[in-house]
């Protein structure tokens, strides 16, 4: 069994029932790097937002000498028709957490999965660990035994909410935060909001999103300044390449880039590395921003 970070595409023409071959580009394909015996367990369904009740087909894609097979309907899923434009992705469904659970329970975790109820924060002890967060649920894998050597490679997204006082003193990210709320306790602040991201990114040619909302209203300007040397020490970096859509930004030689904003903003951060010779790797940080819409708040008074 294999896993993909980011593996996400929408179909380019109909898939109907029985059918053998997914179509999408040549590049999805290329990017599994399917070799004889390899398998990815994939979800195919007919939108992403799981507030719509997607309909959903589990298939699995199994390595052939030349080429590959497409096994349909699989884990109590129907073999049916989708139309182009359905969505199909690497996750994590609730039988393969099952029979991860399954194995840890009746092996120790002899097949290499731990269970816990938070994220691993110690190096793993081989590459090929699972740790299973049995409270979130989300898998890890370890791909080496470093300091940061767990990737998430599914399950549930961990939020993080981070209240700034208007001290511009700097405030970190957790380890395996992807979705973070930053909320600025002083109205109007028009000062610095200073974040570290945290150790992440994707190996080459793969970004790994984070969605950033910074609550900051009626600000006539302010400042975020991220600083990024976890994630050039994660990724063991010799350079780093910025593209920023919808802000004026400035970048220094420590790993910092500083971006201008008025009022409140929603960012979507995708962090991964571009381009590797030998030990020299560049990394892609794109920070793509526009103004956050107004929610709001309801404390409801129903309790049981």
């Amino acid at each position: 069994m294999r896993f993909i970070d980011n593996w996400c595409y929408a179909l380019t023409d109909e898939l109907p029932a029985g059918a053998a071959e997914l179509p999408v580009s040549g590049e999805a394909i290329t990017r599994l790097g399917l070799a004889e015996g390899d398998e990815y367990v994939l979800c195919i369904v007919s939108a992403l937002d799981p507030l719509s009740a997607p309909a959903l087909e589990v298939v699995r894609l199994v390595g052939l000498d030349a080429g590959y097979e497409l096994l349909r309907g699989e884990q109590g899923t129907d073999d049916v028709a989708w139309p182009a434009g359905s969505v199909v992705h690497c996750g994590v469904t609730a039988a393969l957490l099952a029979e991860l659970w399954e194995a840890a329970q009746g092996g120790g975790g002899g097949a290499g999965v731990t269970l816990v109820t938070e994220p691993p924060n110690d190096p793993p002890g081989a590459a090929g660990e699972l740790c299973l967060d049995i409270a979130a649920p989300a898998l890890f894998a370890a791909v080496n035994t470093g300091g940061w050597g767990w990737q998430q490679v599914g399950g549930s997204r961990y939020l993080q909410r981070i209240n700034d006082d208007g001290s511009e003193t700097l405030s970190t990210i957790s380890r395996w935060a992807r979705d973070v709320q930053v909320e600025a306790e002083v109205y109007e602040f028009g000062g610095v909001i200073r974040l570290r991201l945290p150790p992440m990114g994707g190996g080459l040619g793969v970004l790994e999103p984070m969605r950033l909302d910074v609550i900051n209203p009626d600000s006539p300007g302010w400042q975020l300044q991220l600083d990024c040397s976890d994630v050039a020490d994660r990724l063991s970096l010799s350079a780093f390449q910025f593209e920023v859509a919808g802000a004026d930004a400035v970048i220094d030689g420590n790993m910092l880039l500083t971006m201008d904003f008025t009022d409140s903003q929603t960012l979507q951060l995708s962090v991964g590395v571009l381009s590797e010779d030998g030990s020299d790797r560049t990394a892609l940080l794109r920070v793509e921003a526009a103004p956050r819409p107004n929610y709001v708040g309801i404390n409801s008074p129903i309790s049981w």
